[in-house]
């Protein structure tokens, strides 16, 4: 997830998060009966949820948090295999381009790719 953005304090972030909530809520009651009593409660919540996303910076904003939800749940998947350039290509790709890195990442190739970038970065100045 983005660092410093205020998930609860935007509407359109806040609605999304009450809706799934709701839905996670929804899909863990097993009887009929307390899932039809839910839907008065459900309804309202993607209603509004729909209302604020019917706007192309609402909608942009869900996106942004369901691709960085996406990015965190690929990058817990690689890291699962055990590959740290996988999830580093993950969690932080403008990085992994910037380095040029590729397999088989070790310190030293780190080391020595940042020490290039940084040579690049102070010949331009």
């Amino acid at each position: 997830m983005r660092e410093g953005t205020d998930y609860l304090g935007t509407p359109v972030i806040a609605a999304y998060f009450e809706a799934r909530e709701h839905e996670a809520y929804y899909q863990a009651l097993k009887r009929v009966g307390p899932r039809r009593d839910f839907h008065k409660r459900l309804i309202p919540v993607l209603e509004r949820f729909i209302e604020l996303t019917d706007s192309p910076p609402g909608a942009a904003a869900v996106d942004r948090i369901m691709a960085d939800s996406l990015r965190v749940e690929q990058a817990a998947r690689a890291a699962a295999d055990g590959a740290p350039l996988q999830v580093a290509r993950v969690q932080h790709p403008e990085g992994i381009e910037l380095l040029g890195l590729s397999e088989p990442l070790t310190f030293d190739s780190l080391k020595s790719a940042y020490r290039s970038a940084l040579q690049k970065v102070h010949a331009s100045c």
